[in-house]
């Protein structure tokens, strides 16, 4: 259930963004951030070589899918496939978000959504990348040299299945409908969120929750790495790592310090009449 919960939640946000018209007019697409900086100037390139005039709901929905799909040069990572059923106490957390122990009931329905996930065909995809040097340099300049920081790789996790539930069909349906004149390519599975894995692939890295010295506050070191799993894709352009946002086009980059706190790019629709 709670996997088909948030399917259907994903289903019904994206139908809400797709239900505000459009006014008639040209869509040119502008950059409010990241001019100058080549993937921003690649992404506004290749948005504004096809026309918009001919969709019908929120321009922003179709760009984002032709960014994912049709931007060659915007590559996804090097995802290496490992079997579910071999690690389910990560697909348990990446299902559920949740490390607590649940109730008896919670616990057995997310145990039978486990395995019907698995049953189904679903798996784990796992990419594992150099923690970056501006992170490890971030604990020290809060003075945090009491805490051993695990100078390990991050590994990144998400669950995959070949199974669209209705809602991401009716949503596929939806892209093709009103993204009309564009080279639109509908999902054909499910595709979960972004995780950042502990070494042993049995739950979250730890590294996400590391807090200053007797205070509820967590260190900029744990809030940039929760910052990145925020989002929802990551790719790679040029060699280095950006990260594509939930809503709008904005893009981060992972080697910039102070991307997270400010959009390192955005790109926005502009209408003419």
């Amino acid at each position: 259930m709670l996997l088909r919960k948030k399917l259907f939640r994903s289903g019904l946000c994206l139908a809400l963004l797709l239900a505000f018209p459009v006014q008639a007019g040209k869509v040119k697409w502008k950059q409010y951030e990241g001019k100058g900086y080549l993937v921003c100037d690649a992404v506004l390139n290749e948005l504004n070589r096809y026309d918009f005039t001919h969709v019908v709901f929120s321009p922003t929905t179709c760009a984002k899918q032709i960014i994912r799909h049709q931007l060659k040069a915007l590559r996804q990572p090097e995802w290496e496939r490992i079997e579910a059923r071999e690690y389910k106490p990560l697909l348990r957390y990446m299902l559920s978000q949740n490390t607590s122990p649940l109730p008896k009931g919670q616990a057995r329905n997310l145990d039978d959504e486990v395995e019907k996930f698995i049953d189904e065909g679903g798996y784990i995809q796992s990419w594992t990348t150099p923690l970056p040097e501006w992170l490890m340099s971030d604990i020290k300049r809060f003075g945090l040299r009491h805490y051993e920081v695990n100078k390990g790789p991050l590994i990144f996790a998400r669950a995959v299945s070949p199974k669209l539930s209705l809602n991401h069909m009716k949503s596929n349906d939806f892209l093709i409908k009103n993204c009309k004149g564009l080279p639109i390519v509908p999902d054909d599975k499910w595709v979960g969120k972004i995780h950042l894995a502990n070494k042993q692939l049995n739950g979250p890295d730890e590294r996400l929750a590391v807090y200053f010295p007797g205070a509820n506050e967590q260190v900029s070191f744990s809030r940039y790495l929760n910052s990145m799993i925020e989002m929802k894709d990551v790719y790679i352009y040029k060699k280095k790592i950006y990260f594509l946002d939930k809503m709008g086009i904005s893009i981060y980059n992972m080697d910039n310090l102070t991307s997270f706190g400010k959009s390192f790019c955005s790109i926005y629709q502009e209408v003419k009449f």
